[in-house]
């Protein structure tokens, strides 16, 4: 049965070898099973469903529904405490074990990283039987410490101190007979003890008895059977014999110092002492007060002094911690001793693209950065990232290697490295850190996916071919747009003052200067339009006398610039990643990223097989990335389309196009086909969809920078197209999702060939929307 339900968000999920841990649960069942010395079956739930937002957890266990540890109250709870213990004990035991066996240093971390976090709110129990789940995972709970029971390797509060509960198994039978003039009592031992050497698993549902036996009451090693005594009362002793000690010097000091207040004489105590015991109790519990008085008004006196003579010293350590302070981001050998010394950057910012810092990756497969790497860190607790960065730069204390970037919500930094030393670094920075758990990887280049051309002797239908094609202007009668619903473009840059973005732009954002300063990139060819072209496409103005409109031309624009001015327009896949979150959490309904990675001619020479093959291995630490990234846009309810890519590959090369949580757009030309320079990708046999919809992709007319219009091609062309199909769905429901909006599209779409998603038609597609 299914017993419990996780939410992946909640949890860090530890990896051994980069395969999480709860997926080698078969190996440590096997394991286990096997070890002569774990006679507990079952002991770990079993991971049966893992989907990219929940884990389902499922046992065979258990007859019916069982309870969780910490909502059972009293003995039963004490009991199933016990046998837990001994379970994990057991492991334990294995884990050392294995340690000294040869080949098991891997299988005793592994199992190890199993049972690294056990809480009440995670051990299910009945039937005798005990069910952990959660197992192989570490919270994200800021109360990480509530319901704990064992974490990395120790036992938390007083669990380590758990000892086997005696069983009362019937009531005391006490009967009295006259014997002469006395009374015969007869007594039978009631209580029975499980002994302690040899544990053994908890097999059936031990019952609930009426009397319970206090835990402190339970023996700490072997009980034996009690028989009966007589106890003997302990003596009385008198009042008159007790001794009342004589003033201390310090009291007859401060009987002179303090004369109003004279200390009462032996004569008195003892007169006291002889009262009844009321009035002696009183008395005590003054003379107590009095001392306590005594005692701190000593303690005052004290600590004055003390301070008299080395607030000197208090002063200097004063000015020292200030200096400490407020050199905390200071590097050298005092960061070594700094207790403030934070290596964080206090303004964390995406580092440029620059001039010469562009190359291929080790297997020659993709474009990188090469002046940087990125480190996805699994969060052990709320000082991880800073104790991560402190150490870092402890091995890399020069100010060459310095981190300029770090996302506390996905717990990945970005490391500026010399080129020269960053392959090297790279192998060894794992080995050198090894008190954390993280990954290391590339920076990926990505280059805007247009292929452009000027034509100014098209013909305006020429102009407008894309747009009879999906039948916009029937759909243009239905709604323009709301202009409640906002657009986000991430582009490497845009000319904000174009005509057709008068009065409609949002909050606008670059994410390299960190603020509204937005214009059009510098390439080797010059000014880019790309940006420009892709906004005006998706939302451009209408009935302003120039150009085309846009597909939802009433809809807002939030404009996120993430490219600066260098010789091939290269961006970083940081710097989109901003970008998109940034669009996310300022309120974007739909957001397009008309962007695609390099391809290298070895991934173009491969068979459809082997790609689908190198897209199973490949780049998973940032395809993780944007998973999370598209989990966050869909608890926003916020859509996220992507160009394909204009290669002829398979889209899902790029590891930010391989979730069925976004909209991948191919190209179709002018006869409605796939374009030939289109990427793709539609395999429903293996339930792997690379290709959602598809959209006009040739000759695409609309803007260019400085008021100027152009045609472009590309997948970048065709996914503003269907970004602005998304945001007249929004703007007729804005509680569309993308399952319903994917939904629509497919089932309104033109069939365009087999190997892409069908084709927009926007007018067929808004009345669906519509109803």
């Amino acid at each position: 049965m299914d017993i419990h339900r996780s939410s992946i968000k909640d949890f860090v999920m530890p990896k051994v070898k980069s395969v999480i841990v709860i997926d080698y649960y078969e190996g440590i069942q096997g394991m286990l099973a096997s070890r002569g010395d774990f006679p507990y079956d079952d002991f770990l739930a079993n991971p049966r469903m893992r989907t990219q937002t929940e884990i389902v957890w499922a046992t065979d266990v258990f007859s019916s529904r069982p309870s969780l540890l910490c909502d059972i109250k009293g003995e039963l709870k004490d009991r199933y405490s016990y046998a837990l213990k001994e379970r994990i004990n057991a492991i334990e035991a294995i884990i050392e074990s294995l340690k000294t066996e040869d080949g098991g240093v891997a299988l005793s971390e592994l199992l190890s990283k199993a049972i690294s976090y056990i809480d009440e709110r995670s051990v299910y129990c009945g039937d005798g039987n005990i069910v952990v789940v959660n197992w192989g995972l570490i919270p994200r709970r800021p109360d990480l410490d509530s319901g704990s029971i064992y974490r990395s390797g120790k036992f938390v509060g007083n669990w380590g101190n758990f000892q086997p509960v005696p069983q009362v198994l019937e009531k005391p039978n006490i009967k009295e007979e006259p014997r002469g003039n006395e009374p015969e009592v007869n007594v039978e031992p009631v209580i029975s003890v499980p002994p302690v050497s040899a544990p053994s698993p908890v097999t059936e549902e031990i019952p609930v008895v009426e009397h319970e036996i206090p835990v402190e009451s339970a023996p700490k090693e072997t009980v034996q059977p009690v028989s009966p005594q007589i106890v003997t009362p302990p003596p009385i002793v008198q009042a008159d014999k007790v001794e009342i000690p004589k003033p201390t010097e310090k009291k007859e000091e401060e009987k002179k110092e303090n004369p109003e207040k004279p200390e009462a004489s032996i004569q008195d105590k003892e007169n006291y002492d002889n009262k009844d015991t009321g009035k002696n109790a009183k008395n005590t519990k003054k003379e107590d007060e009095y001392n306590w008085k005594s005692f701190f008004s000593g303690l005052w006196q004290g600590l004055k002094f003390f301070f008299r003579k080395i607030w000197w010293v208090l002063l200097l350590l004063l000015l020292l911690f200030a200096v400490l302070f407020f050199c905390k981001g200071c590097q050298g050998p005092i960061s070594q001793i700094n207790p403030f010394y934070n290596p964080l950057p206090e303004n964390p910012r995406i580092l440029p693209i620059e001039s010469g810092a562009v190359g291929m990756s080790a297997d020659g497969m993709t474009q990188i950065a090469t002046d940087r790497l990125n480190i996805m860190l699994e969060k052990e607790n709320d000082n991880t990232m800073l104790e991560w960065a402190k150490a870092f730069k402890k091995e890399y204390s020069g100010e060459n290697y310095e981190i300029f970037y770090y996302n506390e919500e996905f717990y990945n930094l970005q490391i500026k490295v010399p080129s020269a030393e960053r392959e090297q670094i790279k192998k060894e920075i794992k080995q050198k850190l090894s008190g954390f758990s993280f990954d290391v990887f590339d920076e990926t280049v990505f280059n805007t996916e247009a292929v452009s051309f000027n034509d100014p002797e098209l013909s305006n239908e020429a102009h407008a071919w894309y747009l009879n094609a999906i039948e916009a202007i029937d759909a243009w009668n239905l709604t323009l747009g709301d202009p409640d619903v906002i657009v986000a473009v991430v582009d490497n840059g845009f000319d904000t003052t174009h005509p057709e973005f008068q009065g409609k732009i949002i909050r606008p954002f670059n994410v390299l200067t960190q603020n509204a300063n937005l214009r059009p990139i510098l390439t080797k060819d010059g000014e880019d339009a790309h940006g420009t072209h892709v906004a005006a496409t998706a939302v451009g103005n209408c009935n302003n006398g120039q150009g085309l409109m846009g597909i939802a031309p009433k809809c807002k624009l939030m404009p996120v610039q993430v490219g600066n001015d260098n010789p091939e327009g290269c961006m970083s896949n940081q710097a989109i990643i901003e970008g998109v979150l940034y669009a996310i959490n300022q309120g974007a309904d739909v957001v397009n990223v008309s962007l695609g990675m390099y391809t290298s001619d070895t991934v173009k020479e491969m068979s459809e097989g082997q790609q689908l093959n190198y897209i199973s291995s490949s780049m998973k630490q940032e395809e993780l990335m944007w998973a999370k990234i598209f989990e966050k846009a869909k608890q926003r309810n916020c859509i996220i389309v992507l160009a394909a890519g204009n290669d002829n590959v398979i889209s899902g090369i790029d590891p930010k196009k391989r979730s069925n949580e976004s909209i991948r757009v191919s190209a179709v030309n002018t006869e409605q086909t796939k374009a030939k320079f289109s990427n793709y990708g539609v395999y429903p046999n293996l339930n792997r969809i690379y290709s959602t919809i598809s959209a006009p992709g040739v000759e695409i007319f609309s803007a260019a920078p400085h008021g100027k219009y152009t045609n472009m091609q590309g997948t970048s062309m065709a996914a503003p197209i269907v970004t602005g199909a998304v945001a007249l769905m929004k703007s007729i429901d804005r509680n569309i999702t993308l399952e319903q909006a994917v939904k629509f599209m497919q089932e309104t779409g033109k069939n365009v060939g087999s190997s892409i998603g069908p084709m927009l038609n926007l007018k067929k597609t808004v009345m669906r929307a519509n109803g």
